[in-house]
């Protein structure tokens, strides 16, 4: 990804306020902070947006008007030094625009009930279009741990052609930590995002809406009460204080996913698509990590006007994720599948999906029932479903007796497999393997033709199941 920053040499000298304390758990009523009103505030008015503009913090400083004030100009900030202390949010509205604050550097957000520190300056109202636009670096500090109410993700980019978001740490939002919507081009690298508080749940890490296409999302870490990457392109960024802003709806595809870390999320990946738009050409390599309570990865419907959802191709690979040390029931597990298809909420519509690729998936549990690999419901119809390279490795004996690698169907919506194939699966320890490879759960679901070869456990068959063909599979 392709970003213009033009070369410039801008010096200054800063007034800057007393120090008073330095830690990342600020105690903000400790620190006394410099109000007196700035000259250079008014110089930045005259600065070209082709000037490099630096602020240095000298132990403890309210940068917010400085900010502000370059923003409105464009061109580089650069950010370097102590604790800087925000207080209103910051606007990015002119192209070319570069925010980079050093790795070791502290932005303390202090508005008491608002969440949102920085966002673009898209509004449904004012469509403004924005063209190369980047934030890097910096230790964003919300103060939003004990925050219930919050509904605005602490940084909004709605409306940009040309993205990049990277090298970032995040503490504590009000709500969500990053929102995105009506993204052509981007790149999204290097997020650390931490919850000290994981009492407050609906809390996301990255949340997509729709008209997200054409970029790159890699090594994203956090631990979150929601989902650490919710790639809701049928949804909205999350109405509340400024709906206004929020929404984007669009096609959505050309998504690459990669090097997600969970660390102990509710849901590591949540793909979401309308009923309006399209949804395609999605890859996710690489899943790790613990889950706490959903699936590792979910894929469903979304309802607007009623109609069905469609995706096209998905290919998830590389999953290696796994749920608490705690001993699950076999109907807490049937709940908590690696790959969830369909959903049975309320708003959930009939989703169709073109092509899913499942390889290389490993399924871990090191006491309780093991999870159910793959599970599809909601109404839901998958084409061509392939499941390729499961491995379940667990560290205890479990007992699979009672487990299938793919579940379809749920109570009153039935779910369709198209075309099912499975192979090269392999159990390294259970003390009583998977009994069949395939359950149909209720009488309206139904497998209308499985290719079932080259794994190594249970084979049994469901009679649902439908031209059926066997090569070298071999029972434990």
């Amino acid at each position: 990804m392709k970003f213009k920053f033009w070369p410039c040499i801008f010096l200054g000298t800063l007034l800057l306020c007393e120090f008073k304390c330095y830690s990342r758990d600020l105690n903000i009523a400790s620190i006394t902070i410099d109000q007196t009103a700035d000259p250079e505030d008014e110089a930045l008015m005259n600065i070209s947006d082709s000037d490099v503009y630096t602020i240095q913090i000298k132990n403890v400083e309210d940068i917010t008007k400085k900010v502000s004030a370059a923003l409105r100009k464009g061109g580089t900030i650069k950010i370097s030094g102590g604790i800087g202390i925000i207080s209103q949010p910051l606007v990015i509205s002119k192209d070319n625009t570069h925010l980079i604050v050093d790795d070791g550097t502290i932005l303390k957000w202090t508005h008491p009930t608002y969440g949102v520190i920085l966002r673009t300056i898209y509004t449904n109202d004012k469509k403004t279009i924005l063209n190369n636009v980047s934030v890097e670096g910096g230790i964003w500090e919300m103060g939003g741990a004990d925050y219930k109410a919050g509904s605005n993700p602490a940084m909004m980019f709605v409306g940009v052609n040309n993205l990049r978001v990277s090298n970032i740490t995040m503490y504590d939002p009000f709500k969500f930590f990053f929102g995105f919507g009506g993204i052509d081009g981007f790149d999204i690298s290097n997020i650390t995002m931490t919850l000290r508080n994981t009492e407050i749940l609906g809390k996301d890490g990255l949340h997509f809406a729709g008209g997200v296409r054409n970029g790159i999302i890699s090594n994203i870490r956090g631990n979150t009460t929601d989902d650490l990457v919710a790639l809701n392109f049928g949804g909205d960024i999350d109405g509340g204080i400024e709906k206004n802003q929020m929404m984007y709806q669009g096609d959505s595809y050309n998504v690459r996913v990669t090097d997600v870390y969970s660390d102990n999320s509710m849901e590591a990946i949540r793909l979401l698509a309308d009923d309006m738009h399209k949804c395609t050409d999605i890859v996710i390599d690489g899943v790790y990590g613990i889950v706490s309570n959903h699936s590792c990865i979910s894929i469903s419907g979304w309802k607007f006007d009623g109609h069905t959802a469609e995706f096209g191709d998905i290919t998830l690979s590389n999953i290696h994720v796994r749920t608490p040390n705690t001993t699950k029931s076999i109907n807490e597990a049937w709940h908590t599948p690696i790959v969830l298809v369909g959903n049975h909420w309320n708003r959930i519509v009939p989703c169709t999906i073109k092509n899913l690729v499942i390889k290389g998936c490993i399924v871990t549990q090191s006491q309780g029932v093991i999870q159910t690999p793959v599970r599809v419901i909601g109404n839901t119809t998958i084409e061509n479903l392939t499941i390729d390279g499961l491995i379940v490795n667990s560290t205890e004996d479990v007992d699979l007796s009672e487990r299938s690698v793919i579940d379809v169907g749920y109570e009153g919506q039935n779910a369709r497999v198209k075309n099912l194939i499975i192979k090269n699966s392999n159990i390294e320890k259970a003390a009583k393997p998977f009994s069949k490879l395939i359950n149909i759960e209720n009488e309206g679901s139904v497998v209308e033709k499985a290719t079932i070869m080259n794994n190594f456990v249970g084979t049994s068959l469901p009679k649902k199941t439908r031209n059926i063909v066997l090569k070298n599979n071999k029972s434990l």
